[in-house]
C-alpha cells in the first residue's frame, strides 16, 4: 500500500501539472466541506 502511495506521490512530483491540479482539487473538496460544515452548524 505504502510503496504505491509513494510511486503515486513521486509521480505527481515529476508533473508539476498533474501536481497542480490535484492541489487544486483538494483545497476545493477542503473548502466546500468547511462551507457545509459551518452551514450545518448555523
Amino acid at each position: 500500500m505504502w510503496i504505491e502511495i509513494g510511486k503515486t506521490v513521486r509521480a505527481a512530483i515529476g508533473d508539476w501539472g498533474t501536481t497542480c491540479r490535484l492541489a487544486v482539487c483538494v483545497g476545493v473538496l477542503t473548502v466546500s466541506a468547511v462551507v457545509l460544515a459551518a452551514a450545518g452548524v448555523l
